[in-house]
């Protein structure tokens, strides 16, 4: 049994159901396996009251809203979650111009709880981390006392977007240094992360997995129920994910303009809804747009299998669920061609990448895949690849590769083991 203490940012709790559902969606499957423990220590921001008062009377809210800090102070300081105890510590954070201060107030709040939890009795064998600005950053400057191997993941925009800030990418480089394993979801961003300095020999690609058990493939007939129960009739096409300009939602409005015969459905909400709910109206397309807003997964798993196409419309991307859950449902997807979705739809018997991140491509995408025929039972099938009995494999031979270097140290004070060349960036 390896013990893990998980600590991440990006965690579901019991107000934000879909935050980091991916980091959850990892951690619940390995437990299950029986091989793999964790708790889980995933801290939340804390802005002081007299700051948020100070930010709105000064009227800064019109540069920069803080009202999603005052939800925060609504979610409890400890929950359990498919059976696994949640912490969430408070940490403090300053709008707009605390990034680079951000590793050390996350670090100073994961010291203190760490020594209350050792004080506790309770133990691990390592840390698993995700994602690398502040997080992993964090976890490096508190690693003499963590007392244990450390794993950082790096998840998508820590290393495509964060990385082109100076400091935050040399913080990170140094954090990769002091990890045992540097891990990532896609090929892509392991091509990335050693392209910005990162040793090969301690980078290794796990992608995000997928519960085959949850997201299934409904036959003919429970789809045509589906349907009916959703008001379908024309060919349908969701979008699944946060209403942010990154992922595109407005290019399928636009698009919708020029494809007359087909409804779209936008599962997920976010700061844009305003402005794509003004845009549809603009463009008379609410008999054809509807927004869903978030919604479980059990009615996440009907959507799937009752439209046509699901379409991911990003202009980055690590490795995203929505593709993996929406083949694992049996249905085709268009998205665009950055970076791991290549690496998910790999064939065109799942679906098709767009050559632009524009309407237009889109149009052109959409209509020649109203016109092919797709084997649901096919793209099941190719979706195995994602399972997670494949994925928890992979991951527990890492934590092993980790942990075991650590315990041979401190019997043989053998240096060689702590650079296993095994789980190198060639296994992508």
């Amino acid at each position: 049994m390896i013990n893990l203490l998980v600590i991440t940012t990006l965690y579901p709790n019991r107000n934000q159901f879909r935050h980091g559902i991916f980091v959850e969606n990892r951690i619940k499957n390995l437990v299950k396996t029986e091989r793999v423990s964790a708790l889980v220590m995933a801290p939340v921001p804390w802005c002081p009251a007299f700051v948020l008062w100070l930010w709105n009377m000064l009227g800064l809210s019109r540069w920069m809203s803080v009202s999603h800090y005052e939800e925060y102070q609504h979610i409890p300081k400890e929950e359990y979650r498919f059976g696994i105890r949640v912490l969430h510590p408070r940490y403090l954070v300053i709008p707009k111009i605390g990034m680079y201060l951000t590793p050390l107030f996350l670090a100073i709040s994961l010291f203190l709880n760490i020594t209350r939890l050792r004080r506790s009795g309770e133990s691990w064998d390592m840390v698993d981390s995700h994602y690398f600005y502040p997080d992993g950053v964090a976890v490096a400057l508190v690693s003499h006392w963590l007392k244990s191997p450390f794993t950082i993941t790096a998840r998508g925009s820590d290393i495509n977007l964060i990385s082109d800030y100076w400091l935050a990418r040399k913080m990170m480089l140094w954090a990769a240094e002091k990890a045992s394993m540097n891990l990532c979801v896609s090929g892509d961003l392991n091509r990335k992360m050693i392209t910005l300095g990162m040793k090969p020999e301690k980078v290794m690609t796990v992608t995000n997995g997928i519960d085959e058990s949850i997201f299934v493939a409904r036959n003919e007939q429970e789809r045509a129920a589906l349907r009916e129960q959703l008001g379908l009739s024309q060919y349908t096409v969701a979008a699944v994910g946060n209403l942010i300009e990154l992922k595109g939602q407005h290019l399928l409005i636009e698009a919708l303009k020029s494809l007359p015969d087909i409804t779209l459905l936008l599962v997920g909400e976010g700061e844009a809804r305003d402005s794509l709910e003004a845009q549809v109206s603009s463009a008379n397309l609410k008999d054809r747009v509807r927004f869903l807003g978030n919604v479980q997964q059990p009615q996440l798993v009907d959507i799937y299998n009752a439209v046509d196409l699901v379409c991911l419309a990003s202009s980055r991307e690590g490795c995203a669920n929505v593709l993996l859950e929406a083949i694992a449902c049996g249905t085709p997807v268009l998205a665009t061609d950055v970076g791991g979705n290549p690496e998910t739809i790999n064939s065109s018997e799942l679906g098709k990448l767009t050559p632009d991140r524009t309407a237009d491509s889109f149009i052109a995408c959409i209509k020649n895949l109203q016109e092919t025929t797709f084997d649901r039972d096919r793209i099941r099938a190719l979706s195995k690849r994602f399972w997670y009995n494949s994925i928890n494999e992979s991951l527990i031979q890492v934590y092993q590769s980790v942990t075991s270097p650590a315990q041979d140290t401190a019997n043989s004070k053998s240096s060689e083991a702590h650079h296993p060349k095994k789980w190198g960036a060639s296994q992508k």
